[in-house]
């Protein structure tokens, strides 16, 4: 548990700069993690939407998640939630599931990708009134940037500016 009456004003305000960086990059993460999860969905859609493949040759860059392999005429499903670069029968210990069919391949839709968070660009604030609070996300030059410090009228990317390069607008 953290003592904020031993800590002087300057420590507490770094300990609250430190804490809104450590949550915006759990944030981003989330985000990440989000979009993560939404591919993996669709390769097995599509996976299944394609139907059976042969278990040889493997394909370049393995078998996707849900991807059904007909090994001589007995069909397996790649149930290890990632890709696999071996067909069935390769390994030991596998992650090659047996199935009597092939399932329905079900929604022939596209699950919609999650929606991208539209932020403003950054604009030069006039005074005090109009800086950027701690966690603000701007777009600047082409990339996302996240905020650090309470009060920030620094152009994002400058020196000591105090922003978070999100990476590149997509």
């Amino acid at each position: 548990m953290v003592d904020f009456n031993s800590m002087s004003r300057e420590q507490v305000e770094q300990f609250s700069a430190a804490a809104q960086g450590e949550w915006g990059g759990r944030t981003h993460v989330w985000k990440l993690r989000e979009r993560f999860d939404w591919q993996w969905r669709e390769f097995e859609r599509l996976a299944a939407l394609q139907g059976p493949v042969p278990a040889s040759p493997i394909p370049e860059g393995g078998f996707m998640p849900g991807q059904i392999v007909d090994d001589d005429g007995t069909l397996y499903l790649n149930g290890s939630g990632g890709v696999i670069d071996y067909a069935p029968g390769d390994e030991p210990l596998s992650e090659w599931v047996h199935v009597e069919e092939p399932p329905e391949p079900g929604d022939p839709e596209p699950e919609p990708a999650p929606p991208a968070p539209e932020h403003e660009p950054w604009q030069q604030p006039t005074g005090a009134h109009d800086t950027y609070p701690i966690g603000a996300i701007v777009t600047h030059d082409g990339h996302l940037w996240e905020n650090t410090i309470d009060r920030n009228g620094w152009e994002p990317g400058t020196p000591h500016s105090q922003w978070t390069d999100l990476g590149p607008v997509t």
